[in-house]
């Protein structure tokens, strides 16, 4: 019967690693901080950040920030050089 609590958790483990590996998202698997963001730009964007043991997810609201309804300004890009640039849409 040990054998067989052995095997289940093996099949288990195994099981959430490829969970993980088939979302996309291996850097949970890492102790680095990081910061993910899926479908940037779209009505469906999330943002994954995860500094230390701390986890926080974030949806894209369809314009409303804090209850409030608002509009997109532009785009900030980070440059090679550690510059920000804010380009205005």
């Amino acid at each position: 019967m040990a054998n067989l609590f052995d095997l289940g958790i093996v099949f288990a483990l195994g099981f959430m690693v490829s969970l993980v590996l088939y979302l996309g998202l291996p850097e949970l698997l890492q102790r680095e901080d990081f910061t993910l963001v899926k479908n940037p730009g779209q009505e469906d964007m999330e943002i994954l950040r995860r500094e230390g043991e701390r986890l926080e997810h974030y949806r894209a609201t369809g314009g409303e920030v804090g209850g409030q309804a608002g509009e997109r300004l532009g785009t900030a890009w980070r440059l090679e050089s550690g510059e920000v640039i804010y380009v205005p849409d």
